[in-house]
């Protein structure tokens, strides 16, 4: 709350600065990227208080395109971060776990379809819009 506060104060000088009107969508977007970089738990683990990863978001702006500029959310594990490992392509597993099979090593496992936060304006971050990753 106190980065949203000081996010906020800055953002209502710039308005009244410029003249401006405030967005609702711009005060909703800003909360959802402290939330999703504020993360709560245990760093030796990389775990958060219910054990599953601590995740941190990358927001990469993407090239100005008839004018209007865009964002692209990549996730990443605490663990991938400090391994230098790989994102998590942006993606989500669609709810299937992976089963060993005992017989048959080379068997590929179907972990269903991925999703990835899709591109979006950066007034639109707050609505969190997912995309199938197609492979």
């Amino acid at each position: 709350m106190r980065m949203y506060h000081i996010f906020s104060q800055y953002y209502f000088q710039a308005i009244r600065k410029w003249n401006g009107e405030g967005s609702r969508k711009v005060n909703s977007s800003a909360m959802t990227i402290i939330a999703a970089n504020m993360q709560q738990g245990d760093a030796i683990k990389k775990t958060t208080r219910d054990g599953s990863p601590i995740i941190f978001s990358e927001w990469k702006l993407l090239p100005v395109i008839n004018g209007v500029q865009k964002v692209q959310r990549t996730e990443y594990t605490l663990d991938s971060i400090i391994n230098g490992g790989e994102p998590l392509d942006g993606s989500t597993p669609s709810g299937k776990v992976e089963q060993l099979n005992l017989f048959g090593f080379d068997d590929e496992v179907d972990e269903g379809p991925k999703r990835r936060f899709k591109s979006c304006k950066l007034v639109d971050i707050y609505k969190e819009e997912m995309e199938e990753v197609k492979s």
